[in-house]
């Protein structure tokens, strides 16, 4: 899986969630994490029921990036409490990704490539 830009919240989460060693950003990616919210009306079962699925999401989303990240699922808890940004560097360090790639430099001197006939 690879980061080109922002992967905030799930899509950081099925980021950390690729298979390993196969998890990229770009040097000027960010990343951002999050406990699970929600908003609930109605009857007091109701927004029990609400809070009971949420707090369920966040156990499985904490489990499992502890287990991508080599974590402490404390570590996570506290740390995503409220949103934690991650620059490229970061989630590195962090565990949520396994290498940062740098695109392939481009001779600024060099001349175009023919593209071909054109639509002309």
């Amino acid at each position: 899986t690879h980061c080109v830009g922002y992967a905030y919240n799930l899509a950081a989460f099925l980021l950390t969630a690729g298979e390993k060693g196969n998890r990229f950003a770009m040097p000027l990616s960010r990343i951002a994490l999050q406990s699970p919210a929600g908003a609930a009306r109605g009857q007091a079962d109701d927004i029990q029921n609400e809070a009971n699925e949420l707090l369920r999401i966040r156990d499985y989303l904490f489990n499992e990036l502890a287990m991508k990240t080599g974590q402490p699922v404390e570590k996570i808890n506290k740390d995503l409490s409220r949103m934690k940004r991650f620059n490229a560097q970061e989630a590195l360090e962090y565990g949520l990704i396994d290498r940062v790639v740098r695109p392939p430099r481009i001779k600024a001197d060099a001349p175009p490539k023919d593209s071909g006939s054109g639509l002309g």
